[in-house]
């Protein structure tokens, strides 16, 4: 099966912090854990691809511009290309987020290539360091509940970023959602990650069961539907590029 089914902890782990959950051409995600003395990347901006995060625990200070924001649990922030931007762990304890590059750009490479300790020109993986914090502060930040709602008696789907690059939704179903037929993306990824409860999907007529924590990315081309709730789930959705996807889900 194309699909990659990731449980919690699983992936390319490629050192103590870091944890590759996909990496595609379209987008690549690592699960992060760091510590209260983490003090993240200064400020730079990339120019070809979003960078994006989703707040799992803790709490991450960023400055995008010149702006401070923080976010905490169920926080997720997207920054274009082309805004300069630096993140943190605001402390006092841990933190774990993911962390979104869509496209992906060589990003999880780069980060081999550090963790190796090789020399060599960042900006090879559109990674362009700057002095200072600078320019607009344009970044589409969506807390706990936040972004367009669209909802029905048994779900509710919220659109919290929607740039070119990626359409970051979450979905809260209950018992009775019917569930999504088996249907295939011909140019995007699709990919899940559950908060709560469990997310039963099927990929190329296998049955996959996803509890809290569980990563999953379809491939394109790749059939694959969502199986009817039997109990309250919630969970992301990525698609990379959004395609008009976002749109889609507008207009139904």
């Amino acid at each position: 099966m194309a699909v990659i089914v990731h449980g919690p902890g699983q992936g390319e782990r490629l050192n103590e912090r870091i944890v590759v959950k996909v990496e595609r051409p379209e987008l690549s995600i690592n699960e992060v854990d760091v510590g209260p003395d983490f003090e993240g990347p200064g400020p730079h901006f990339h120019k070809a691809h979003v960078d994006a995060f989703y707040v799992l625990e803790g709490r991450i200070a960023f400055t995008i511009g010149t702006k401070n924001v923080l976010a905490g649990p169920g926080t997720s922030v997207a920054v274009p290309p082309g805004i300069v931007h630096a993140f943190t762990n605001a402390g006092p304890g841990r933190a774990c987020y993911l962390n979104i590059h869509a496209p992906d750009q060589g990003f999880i490479e780069l980060l081999r290539r550090r963790i190796r300790g090789e020399e060599f020109d960042e900006t090879e993986h559109d990674i362009w360091d700057v002095d200072e914090p600078s320019g607009r502060s344009e970044a589409t930040l969506a807390g706990p509940g936040d972004g367009e709602r669209f909802e029905n008696r048994v779900r509710a789907i919220t659109i919290r970023a929607a740039p070119p690059e990626l359409a970051l939704m979450e979905l809260a179903v209950e018992p009775g959602w019917p569930g999504v037929e088996p249907h295939v993306h011909e140019a995007q990824v699709d990919s899940f990650f559950v908060l709560d409860g469990r997310l039963e999907l099927t990929a190329e007529g296998e049955a996959v069961s996803a509890a809290p924590g569980t990563f999953i990315a379809v491939p394109p081309g790749t059939t694959h539907g969502l199986a009817r709730a039997k109990a309250p789930a919630r969970f992301l959705n990525f698609h990379a590029p959004d395609d008009r996807f976002a749109d889609f889900i507008r207009s139904v």
